[in-house]
């Protein structure tokens, strides 16, 4: 074995998620052996977890900590009144979910002599019993009954995802809001929708789209009032199948490639709206980006048909629950009585009691070991509900009010169900506003002011609304991963907050902590996908490649096809050929004469149409423009990135509303310095150009730059050994860094520690690794 360390080896590897395979041969390939055993073997260990899954279970565990953040807030403001009444009311309610002693107090909320839980869940079934009584009634109430439905309105706040206002909550409500939405999006990308020529009232489609049927009902409604019918194949240019688009807004399911037929997607991607927020972040995750924005958009307008019907007729979501409560149970009275009238003893067992049936009451309700939902329930009691032989008129009356209930869905509602997720926090913070605005009279502490001159009324809503923006993250700035500035030192409370934070300079912080690096310049940041410069780039980097008739183009030509990009959002192959033919670039040419790009390119100049009317009037110049799509691109919150454009006095307000409604998302893959560093020396004038002007000035893609022809490359390297010179990291660093996953990450380690193994055991490095 001295001998052999002294001689060249290869190591082969063969590299999985949980294994390793390893073995070393001399450089005719035969396996070299240490101590008469051959130096080759296979290291196993456990895959690694996917980080999605760890952080699925931190944000689940956030967001409980939250909550009980909010509840313990409100205690604070609540405890002196409520200490007054019952000292131990919050204690009982903290060990309501443990076993009890014999000896011990048996309720959980209300234990006074004449007032016991038993009388309090006699008087208020629900919750929301309680808040719409709070809501209606000027009658004194008990202090701890206003606490209970402050507390379930802090626990069960809502979502965020609406920008409506809290005192414009009609527009919640209101069909138009999200339909002009809609249209407005579809007609951004130079389509219209079908029926627009029509004179149809869009809240007619807003009255099919949240009443009370199944899907396909609504889906034929509206096709006939739309007139829309099933699209022929031809050769127009279509971005979405109408027929399809309707499936989805009705709460069907369609399939991704024949929704958008122009795009290649697997044929098992399906699609629907009525889905919970993991499955549609598994949709979006298999569409390009402007699919997803359409799918975006269009689930809203879904999720408004479901508050609407979630509202109803009722003042509130309060209101409309204690309807569903009272609904629920006179259905289950009048079903419990033709059951009975009409079926068996047996059947009437296995529709209602526990673990007779599968998929009966008890298992809908819960009180089954074994839970269902709604569609088993309906489709097991469906089938009970045939054999029954009804001559009574007045029993075929129920009986068929309760076959159309189950066609609608609307058959023994319950309180929990995954509709609830449509529900924004607005209107719960107007119930909350009410519920206190009516205590506030018979309970003074609601109107004490503090030294800053905040009610309690105040501190309590701004809890409601309270959220912990993004781009703050973490509040403890001793954390590693915090990046928080601060104002002033203190407890940072959801009134005090704007007080305690640095909002800006936590942007900052955020917006250099997350910005990826540059793939060929280390420490580069890279620029966004929306930004006017690589736009540029990819548009180049894609015409190019454009041949006619087995030729390439012209660098003139080249340049004539980029400027259709600034007068199309969309330039395909149809599009170029009518452009070459116009001008007489070409002759007698057909689309199949044109090679080297797809019939539809996917790139695009949509920031410098946005943006061109502004550069023009020199309102802004190309600087200004690139920091405003970088910031817009971080950025989040409208009302703060409005914020961040009056800080350019020449943009009027009617600019910033318009670049407000403007959507930029992503970030490509290079820096800024990367395309525009001067390094290639020109052949004509002997100037120094960048990547970028040599894609304008010459035919060549980044690909041919950065070939040994070109200098780029030795720029490349050059600035990698200075970068990892002067800025060694460890190997987990690199891997941090460059956003490994842990299923890539654990194999890489564990590779290097078998090769830092072979090289210890050999003596020295080899002069070959496969991989």
């Amino acid at each position: 074995m001295k001998n052999q360390k002294k001689i060249d080896y290869f190591v082969g590897l063969d590299i999985g998620t949980n294994s390793i395979g390893y073995a070393a041969t001399d450089t005719n390939y035969n396996l070299l052996k240490y101590q008469q055993h051959p130096v080759w073997g296979v290291h196993l260990f456990e895959s690694a977890q996917l980080a999605q899954d760890r952080r699925t279970h931190r944000a689940a565990r956030r967001r409980l900590d939250r909550r009980q953040q909010r509840i313990q807030l409100l205690r604070e403001l609540f405890a002196v009144e409520i200490g007054a009444v019952d000292r131990d009311f919050f204690k009982r309610i903290d060990r309501s979910s443990l076993k009890k002693n014999s000896h011990e107090n048996p309720f959980a909320v209300f234990a006074d002599p004449g007032y016991t839980d038993v009388n309090f869940y006699r008087q208020y079934p629900t919750i929301h019993h309680l808040i719409s009584e709070l809501i209606e009634s000027d009658a004194k109430h008990d202090v701890r009954l206003v606490y209970l439905a402050c507390a379930w309105l802090l626990a069960h706040r809502g979502h965020f995802f609406s920008d409506v206002a809290k005192d414009k909550i009609d527009e919640l409500i209101n069909f138009s809001s999200v339909y002009n939405e809609l249209e407005a999006f579809v007609e951004d990308h130079e389509y219209s929708l079908p029926w627009k020529h029509l004179s149809v009232d869009i809240n007619e489609i807003g009255n099919i789209l949240k009443m009370a049927s199944s899907g396909t009902d609504k889906l034929e409604k509206i096709t006939a009032l739309l007139q829309v019918k099933t699209r022929k194949a031809d050769n127009d240019v279509h971005w979405f199948d109408e027929t399809k688009f309707l499936r989805l807004l009705c709460g069907l399911e369609a399939k991704a490639v024949e929704l958008f037929p122009l795009n290649e997607y697997a044929a098992d991607i399906k699609l629907s709206l009525d889905a919970d927020d993991d499955k549609i972040a598994e949709m979006f995750a298999d569409l390009s980006e402007d699919d997803a924005s359409l799918l975006l958009i269009m689930k809203k307008v879904f999720d408004w048909s479901v508050l609407a019907d979630i509202i109803g007729s009722g003042k509130n979501i309060s209101d409309s629950k204690v309807k569903n409560y009272e609904k629920h149970k006179s259905d289950l009275k009048q079903l419990k009585m033709l059951v009975k009238k009409y079926l068996s003893h047996q059947d009437y067992q296995e529709i209602f009691r526990p673990c007779r049936g599968k998929g009966n009451y008890a298992a809908y309700i819960g009180s089954d070991a074994k839970k269902v939902g709604q569609d088993e329930f309906y489709t097991f009691l469906k089938t009970k509900l045939k054999s029954m032989k009804i001559e009574d008129e007045a029993d075929k009356a129920i009986f068929e009010q309760i076959d159309h209930d189950i066609a609608s869905q609307k058959f023994l509602p319950k309180q929990v169900i995954s509709d609830n997720r449509t529900i924004p926090y607005q209107l719960y913070w107007n119930e909350l506003k009410k519920v206190l605005s009516q205590a506030s009279v018979y309970l003074p502490f609601l109107n004490q002011r503090d030294c800053d001159g905040l009610s309690t009324i105040d501190k309590i809503l701004s809890i409601m609304e309270f959220r912990i923006p993004y781009f703050v993250g973490p509040l403890n700035a001793h954390s590693k991963f915090a990046w928080i500035v601060r104002k002033a030192e203190g407890k940072i409370l959801p009134w005090n907050f704007e007080k305690k934070v640095d909002f800006d300079a936590s942007e900052q912080a955020f917006i250099k902590r997350m910005t990826n690096k540059c793939t060929y310049l280390p420490g580069e940041d890279v620029l966004p996908k929306y930004s006017l410069l690589y736009q540029k780039f990819e548009v180049l980097n894609l015409i190019t490649a454009i041949h006619v008739n087995g030729a390439p183009v012209s660098v003139e030509c080249k340049q004539k096809i980029f400027e259709l990009f600034l007068k199309n959002n969309k330039v395909t192959k149809k599009t170029i050929l009518k452009y070459l033919e116009t001008n007489n670039l070409y002759t007698n040419i057909t689309e199949n004469s044109i090679t080297g790009i797809d019939d539809v390119i996917t790139a695009s100049l949509s920031s410098r149409k946005i943006f061109n009317l502004l550069l023009e009037k020199k309102k802004l110049t190309e600087t200004e423009v690139e920091e405003i799509i970088n910031q817009k691109t971080f950025t989040e919150d409208s009302g703060r990135f409005r914020s961040y454009l009056k800080k350019f006095p020449s943009l009027t307000d009617d600019d910033i509303r318009y670049l407000s409604s403007k959507k930029f998302s992503g970030f490509g893959r290079l820096s800024a310095k990367f395309l525009t560093e001067p390094v290639q020396p020109d052949s004509n004038t002997g100037d120094k150009c960048s990547i970028i002007n040599m894609m304008w000035d010459y035919n060549y893609n980044l690909q041919q730059l950065m070939s040994d022809r070109f200098e780029f490359r030795k720029m490349v390297e050059d600035a990698r050994k200075e970068y990892y010179s002067s800025a060694p990291k460890s190997l987990v660093e690199q891997l941090d860094a460059m956003y490994v996953s842990n299923a890539v990450k654990r194999p890489i380690i564990r590779t290097m520690t078998v090769l830092d193994e072979v090289v210890r055991t050999m003596g020295h490095a080899p002069r070959k690794i496969f991989v």
